[in-house]
């Protein structure tokens, strides 16, 4: 993707926490997810991350964790 000139990458993390993203059926780990982004970061992308807030059996601790 650098090479054809993408500067800007957006990942869909939805939440920090597994449990959420295991209710979301995500498909990853929070680890993966942060993996994903140092790689990013290591390849000199500006990154946005997309979160999702108040999913059904998310707590405030989650929810709050997730905006930090």
């Amino acid at each position: 993707m650098r090479d054809t000139g993408f500067t800007f990458i957006t990942i869909g993390v939805e939440s920090v926490s597994n449990a959420v993203l295991k209710f979301m059926a995500k498909g990853e780990t929070f680890e993966q997810i942060d993996a994903a982004i140092k790689m990013a970061d290591m390849l000199n992308f500006k990154i946005g991350c997309f979160f999702i807030l108040g999913s059904p059996n998310e707590s405030l601790e989650e929810m709050k964790a997730s905006l930090r």
